[in-house]
């Protein structure tokens, strides 16, 4: 049976993290007032948004080459990124619904097809960075299952 940290890590940290850190720095290279206007770093501290956007992608890294993860079935996996990506594009909307500022001023850009698309390529590439975890965990770690629990009790 796989662990529930097995399970976060492997559907929302390894995807989550990846997509930020990807994401937030080329629309931030592209033109970053689609995503992170020059306003905010009155607001937010340099080293807050580098915790925020880029140090969560290293330490991912760090923990898939030094700890075996088990994958949930790709159903199960990629279900899990898909209700999680709707829940937060849903509170995005809930959020705009209630006052009227939308969170990423990318939106305020696009037209209602135009964020469809913008949501199904975020999606879809969640999904991709699932997998790639998937992958990467099996070509480091194989087969392998974790079998150190530092939680259980001795037996005596």
């Amino acid at each position: 049976m796989i662990s529930f940290k097995d399970l976060i890590f492997s559907s929302l940290v390894f995807p989550t993290s990846t997509f930020v850190c990807a994401t937030f720095w080329s629309m931030y290279l592209y033109d970053r007032d689609l995503l992170y206007p020059k306003y905010m770093d009155s607001i937010i501290p340099e080293w807050v948004n580098h915790g925020m956007h880029t140090l969560v992608f290293p330490l991912t890294l760090v923990e898939t080459f030094v700890i075996p993860h088990q994958y949930p079935s790709v159903g199960k996996g990629l279900s899990i990124v898909g209700m999680t990506a709707l829940a937060y594009l849903l509170w995005i909307f809930y959020y705009f619904a209630k006052t009227g500022k939308w969170i990423y001023p990318v939106f305020k850009f696009l037209s209602p097809l135009g964020m469809i698309v913008f949501a199904g390529v975020a999606v879809i590439t969640l999904f991709f960075y699932y997998m790639l975890g998937r992958f990467l965990n099996h070509m480091i770690w194989g087969d392998a299952v974790p079998v150190l629990d530092v939680h259980k009790k001795k037996s005596r």
